[in-house]
């Protein structure tokens, strides 16, 4: 079920994947979109942009408090 439809976003990829971590746990994301803040986004999320997939690896809010950052990486479906 659809948690949000056309809900604006940006997306970047990343020219070297982008790893988040913390004390003996690591996370990388291949994909990193932006989303105004007050969206309702967490790492439980998919996000589809152009037909593609993704799974959301980490959301936080930007330290200005403007947008949320959110990494993600391309599912493949074979």
């Amino acid at each position: 079920m659809d948690k949000a439809t056309n809900v604006k976003t940006r997306m970047v990829a990343q020219k070297n994947p982008q790893v988040f971590g913390t004390l003996g746990h690591y996370t990388v994301a291949d994909f990193k979109f932006y989303f105004l803040t007050g969206t309702d986004i967490t790492e439980a999320d998919r996000i589809v942009l152009n037909g593609e997939t993704y799974d959301v690896v980490i959301a936080y809010p930007d330290s200005s408090g403007h947008h949320i950052e959110v990494g993600a990486n391309k599912v493949s479906f074979k």
